[in-house]
């Protein structure tokens, strides 16, 4: 090659990096599915706050009620006996209209003490077991009435965690382990057979 002809030849040179707009279409693809769950997972949280809310309103409801006797006794307006038959009402009707437990219906004194220990078995909700079961009947009703309230305020506040945080989670955890454990049935029943075979 003649001299002439190599000095009008370039140096070599990379070309230009892409530049950061417009992304790979496989980028637009990852956005769009980014999108979706993102609306998903915001439209299921809704559901599932609604969901939690209208579990909780009842206990909302009994805790208002008893928060309101609780004043009543304060005010004079009611007596000690008067204050424990109305949590025990309140009670009543979680444990029998909210939580389905039809055999709190008829329930009375030593019946009504165990239901209560059935559902409420906490240790520090003994004295409120015992003052809403046949103490409250007896001549001599002798109870520390705001402490009655406030034990009865707690277990509504226990009950409706459990109801809304954890019975969900272990029916969710329950479900799962079924699933897991059919799917694991019949995958090691497959291999029996081609075992057989």
């Amino acid at each position: 090659m003649p001299p002439d002809l190599l000095s009008d030849l370039r140096d070599i040179h990379e070309p230009v990096a892409p530049g950061f707009w417009p992304p790979a279409p496989g980028w637009w693809v990852v956005f769009g599915i980014a999108v979706v769950a993102l609306v998903l997972a915001t439209l299921l949280a809704k559901r599932w706050l609604r969901h939690r809310a209208r579990l909780r309103m009842p206990y909302i409801a009994a805790e208002r009620h008893i928060r309101l006797a609780a004043r009543q006794y304060a005010a004079g307006e009611i007596d000690t006996r008067a204050l424990a038959d109305r949590i025990s009402d309140v009670l009543k009707r979680v444990l029998v209209r909210v939580e389905g437990r039809q055999r709190a219906t008829t329930a009375a004194g030593d019946a009504w003490t165990q239901a209560l220990k059935e559902r409420f078995p906490q240790p520090e909700l003994a004295a409120l077991r015992k003052a809403l079961g046949d103490a409250r009947f007896r001549p001599r009703f002798d109870v520390d009435a705001t402490g009655l309230a406030t034990a009865a305020i707690d277990a509504l506040q226990k009950a409706v965690r459990e109801r809304t945080l954890v019975r969900p989670a272990l029916r969710l955890l329950h479900r799962f382990l079924a699933r897991a454990s059919a799917t694991v049935a019949a995958q090691s029943a497959k291999l029996q057979r081609l075992r057989r075979t």
